[in-house]
Formats: structure tokens, C-alpha cells, sequence
């Protein structure tokens, strides 16, 4: 995860900018969808976050690793925005 991998206080127009560019490349790319999801909680951005994990729902039809798999610090952006929306 790009944002991780920064440190505490990453470049967020950075890790957004890399995360989007590799989307642009494959709108379908599972870990960006995931990584992007992760950086727009990070954010408090709930609505973005849902979004990618929407576009994850829809490119998971049948459930795939990146729509569950908690990351390192968080529950996942499945989880993370579900706990959000309550």
C-alpha cells in the first residue's frame, strides 16, 4: 500500500495521483481499487471510500481477496466502511 509505505504523514495528492494513474491504466485493478478505498478512509472521505469498494463489489462477483483482506492497522475498506456508515 503506497500510503503505508510513506510513512506516518504521507503525500496524499501523491498517493492519489499514483493510485488513479494505475486505475487509468486498468479501471478493474482489485489493489488499487482496495489501496484507493484505504487512502479515502484515511481521509474521513466516506463517500469516495464506498465508491472503490462498490467498484470492488462489481469486479469481485464472486468474492475475491482484496474485497475482505484487512489491512495492516485497519479492518479493510468492506469493514472500515461499514462501521462507518453506522
Amino acid at each position: 500500500m503506497l500510503f503505508d509505505a510513506q510513512g506516518p504523514n504521507p503525500d496524499m495528492d501523491e498517493v492519489f495521483k499514483h493510485y488513479a494513474e494505475a486505475l487509468r491504466i486498468d479501471p478493474k485493478h482489485k489493489g488499487a481499487h482496495e489501496y484507493m478505498g484505504e487512502a479515502y478512509l484515511q481521509m474521513n472521505d466516506l463517500a469516495r471510500a464506498k465508491e472503490h469498494l462498490a467498484a470492488l463489489d462489481k469486479i469481485c462477483f464472486f468474492a475475491c481477496e482484496e474485497y475482505h483482506r484487512p489491512q495492516e492497522g485497519s479492518r479493510g475498506v468492506r469493514s472500515e466502511a461499514k462501521a462507518l456508515m453506522l
